[in-house]
């Protein structure tokens, strides 16, 4: 009894210093022997953050064309791709280590430690049972998908987006079930969006539109939700106003900006099932996955779903499923007319296994959550 009230009173502490712990064990590997792997994605944003670090050195805001590094070309890395909340991988070199290294270790521990805690407080609006909570947080924590991202291939704008994504659902939630600052929540889950990666914000709104267009015939969209969503965007806007204003200057001043191609680049099935029991993380789009544990979850899932036909954990998983079975090479996605289009900006369709280890969390978290009322009723009527 004084254990668990010991526990009760502190449960807080002991959460934070678990969150930290894990961060840490999912940042070490990647720095063993004292260097970090650099793929070209990986050098493209250090050597941006070194413009960023200097001109903040010097009491100075960033230029928009960077001057350090890509072979004195005028690129407009700084400018075009939001570094706002880069200051996680540019601060601990004020605060901690002039070293670039150890201060790229600091960022990585930041950055993981605020994915678990924005994974937990979105897991709390599914179940007030921590135990349970955990598994969605450690589901989405340790998803290859997540590890090969900053590791395997240094994308480091997705990175800090895939710690974002629980937030921006976080807002939406609320706002569906009117609760309150909901709003307030998905504005300042956007807002950080815009000032990390605008490809992740023109993913999110995609999938946002798709959303209210069915809940509006479902009827369950009203004025009061559109009223919600505008407070949102109003916060969005207001809090990544200088991201924004920096990309209007330089596409409303310059012509003929180069930009990412487009593509369509799908994930192989078999290529897949290869990796998984390899093991292998690659900066290959062919193989992106979200790991054995996790892919093994989603198809027992899958296989509930024909055997359990009730509960709300089946929603989740069917998202998870269609989104999952959509990035693979099985669909006719390669054609020119659809990687011409606004979809081609996606370039792989593994990036959609950000919001496949996002949904697939969920489903964990509510299909262990209906599991357990499930066993304790069974138990109740056994005994009783």
């Amino acid at each position: 009894m004084i254990i668990y009230r010991h526990v009760r009173k502190w449960e807080k502490v002991y959460l934070i210093l678990l969150f930290l712990v894990l961060a840490i064990i999912a940042t070490v590997p990647a720095f063993l022997g004292g260097y970090f792997k650099v793929t070209y994605d990986g050098g493209v944003h250090l050597t941006r953050w070194e413009s960023i670090y200097q001109a903040l050195k010097h009491g100075k805001l960033p230029v928009l064309v960077n001057f350090i590094g890509f072979q004195g070309i005028a690129n407009a890395y700084t400018g075009l791709y939001p570094w706002i909340t880069s200051l996680l991988f540019i601060l601990p070199r004020f605060i901690f280590t002039t070293n670039p290294i150890a201060a790229l270790f600091c960022g990585f521990v930041l950055l993981n430690f605020l994915t678990q805690i924005a994974t937990y407080f979105m897991m709390r609006e599914f179940t007030a049972k921590k135990l349970i909570n955990l598994m969605g947080v450690f589901f989405y924590q340790f998803s290859a998908y997540h590890m090969g991202i900053m590791y395997a291939r240094n994308a480091m704008g997705e990175a800090i987006a895939y710690a974002i994504l629980p937030v921006v659902l976080t807002g939406c939630l609320r706002i569906w079930k009117r609760e309150k600052l909901g709003w307030l929540v998905l504005g300042v889950g956007m807002g950080a969006l815009i000032n990390t990666h605008i490809l992740s914000v023109l993913i999110v709104c995609t999938l946002l539109t798709i959303t209210e267009v069915v809940r509006l015939f479902m009827k369950k969209f009203n004025i009061d939700e559109l009223y919600l969503f505008c407070l949102a965007i109003g916060v969005a806007v207001l809090t990544s106003l200088y991201t924004i204003v920096n990309i209007l200057v330089l596409y409303l001043n310059n012509k003929g900006i180069n930009t990412p191609g487009h593509g369509l680049f799908p994930v192989g099935g078999w290529d897949v099932v290869q990796a998984l029991f390899a093991n292998s993380i690659e900066d290959r789009p062919l193989i992106f996955n979200i790991g054995l544990v996790e892919t093994g979850m989603l198809v027992f899932l899958g296989m509930m779903m024909l055997i359990k036909k009730r509960g709300n954990w089946r929603f989740w998983t069917a998202i998870t499923l269609g989104i999952f079975f959509c990035t693979l090479s099985w669909l006719p996605l390669q054609k020119s007319i659809f990687i011409n289009s606004f979809f081609g900006n996606i370039q792989f369709l593994g990036r959609m296994l950000a919001f496949v280890s996002l949904f697939l969390a969920i489903s964990v978290t509510v299909f262990l959550k209906k599991m357990l009322c499930w066993i304790i009723t069974e138990l109740w009527f056994r005994f009783y």
